[in-house]
C-alpha cells in the first residue's frame, strides 16, 4: 500500500514537472514572440512619427509662402493705388483689371507649386 502510494506521487510529481516545463517552455517562447512584436512596433512608431515631422515642416513652409504671397500683394495693391490719380482712365481700368488677374495668376501657381513641391507625398 505504501510503495503504491509512493509510486503514485512519483509519477505525479513527474507529471506535474513535465507540465510546468511545457508551460515554462510556451511562456518563453510567447515572451520572445512579445518581444519581437514590440520591436516591430516600436519601428512602426518610429516610422510614423518622421513622417508627422515631415508634415509639420512642410506646414509650416506651406504657411511661410502662404505668408509671402500675401505681403507681396499688400505691397503691390498699396503700391498701385496711389499712382492711379496721375494716370489716365484707360490706363486706370488695366491696372485695376490687370493686376487683380496677373496677382491671381500668380497665386493659382504658387498654389500648385505648393501642392507638386512641398505637399508631395515623401516617398
Amino acid at each position: 500500500m505504501v510503495r503504491e502510494l509512493e509510486a503514485r506521487l512519483v509519477s505525479t510529481y513527474d507529471k506535474i514537472k513535465a507540465d510546468m516545463e511545457e508551460v515554462r517552455h510556451g511562456l518563453e517562447t510567447s515572451q520572445k514572440s512579445l518581444e519581437s512584436d514590440m520591436g516591430n512596433m516600436r519601428e512602426t512608431i518610429a516610422d510614423h512619427d518622421q513622417v508627422i515631422r515631415t508634415y509639420f515642416v512642410r506646414v509650416i513652409e506651406t504657411f511661410g509662402v502662404f505668408v509671402g504671397i500675401f505681403a507681396i500683394v499688400v505691397v503691390m495693391m498699396l503700391s498701385v493705388v496711389p499712382s492711379l490719380a496721375t494716370v489716365s482712365l484707360d490706363r486706370a481700368v488695366i491696372y485695376l483689371v490687370g493686376v487683380p488677374l496677373v496677382l491671381a495668376a500668380v497665386i493659382l501657381l504658387m498654389l500648385y507649386g505648393i501642392k507638386k513641391l512641398i505637399l508631395a507625398s515623401p516617398r
